[in-house]
């Protein structure tokens, strides 16, 4: 019997996809014209996308299931970590011809690194403690960073940088070690204390 709804539900994909809703959210919130509200999702997209891969490892699954839990990962993470940081660019002022020239540099290099990834995923091994390239995600951490050490300053050269040099690092060829799961629950508790402490004084 076939089923009557396409997909694969399990824990890892319910996380994947939950971090989809972060990231719709914080488009939202950006084109609201509310930058803060976008880079607190932008975080919490990124803490789903930590430990859905994790909690997939833990389950039993098939060659099928494997391949779309890649697929899947890598459509919502181009939104989460390519389209919702333009977005949040966008909100805070970049929308010079030359940001957006600089925007669609940094997708589409994006888009070049997920692709390469998947590449790898369905005819290699994969490897066992590093990423080729700088993983897309990672400016889920630089892109609060920043926003919180430079809001007050002016500083708007600073988020131009980001999507210049992370479009570079993401096509660059090079190994990133793989963070262990310990690393991972420390930033993402860091991240959540950040929201909590942060949350109330500037919505």
């Amino acid at each position: 019997m076939k089923n009557k709804i396409i997909g694969i539900y399990n824990k890892s994909e319910i996380i994947t996809l939950l971090g989809l809703v972060f990231a719709s959210l914080g488009i939202f919130s950006c084109m609201a014209g509310n930058a803060l509200h976008g880079v607190f999702c932008l975080m919490w997209a990124g803490m789903c996308d930590g430990f859905d891969g994790v909690i997939a490892k833990r389950l039993t699954r098939d060659k099928k299931a494997e391949f779309y839990g890649v697929e899947l990962d890598s459509l919502v993470d181009i939104v989460s970590f390519g389209v919702l940081p333009i977005a949040i660019g966008w909100s805070l002022g970049l929308k010079s011809p030359a940001d957006i020239i600089l925007f669609i540099f940094y997708i589409c290099c994006g888009v070049i690194r997920l692709a390469y990834f998947n590449t790898l995923s369905a005819h290699e091994p994969p490897g066992p403690v590093s990423f080729t390239g700088l993983p897309i995600t990672t400016v889920s951490i630089i892109l609060p960073l920043v926003y919180f050490i430079f809001q007050n300053t002016g500083f708007i050269n600073a988020y131009r940088i980001i999507f210049l040099f992370s479009g570079f690092l993401y096509i660059l060829n090079f190994k990133v070690k793989k963070l262990r799961l310990l690393y991972r629950i420390i930033l993402c508790a860091i991240g959540v204390l950040v929201i909590i402490l942060t949350f109330p004084y500037r919505s």
